[in-house]
């Protein structure tokens, strides 16, 4: 199954729906309608959200504590992040 979240046409219209197809057939499974609201690229909204901090993927959370000070969170690689969320 493959959902096309794509924000304008090769023409430069904005879409109207969701199309989500099944790629064994590439038969249109379903239309959805866009609500009026804003379409926003994932990619985008990851680096806006993401802005001024330092991700790490591919790392599993095995421990999560809360303090005064913040919140400390442990992996599985033995590795600690600590943040103040206050």
């Amino acid at each position: 199954m493959e959902v096309d979240y794509g924000l304008t046409t090769p023409e430069g219209a904005v879409h109207e729906y969701i199309t989500i197809c099944d790629l064994a057939d590439i038969q249109v499974m379903k239309k959805l309608p866009t609500s009026s609201g804003r379409r926003v690229s994932r990619t985008c909204l990851r680096a806006v959200l993401c802005g001024g901090l330092e991700v790490q993927y591919e790392k599993k959370v095995i421990g999560i504590s809360y303090s005064e000070c913040g919140v400390v969170v442990r992996f599985e690689d033995g590795t600690e992040a600590a943040v103040n969320i206050f």
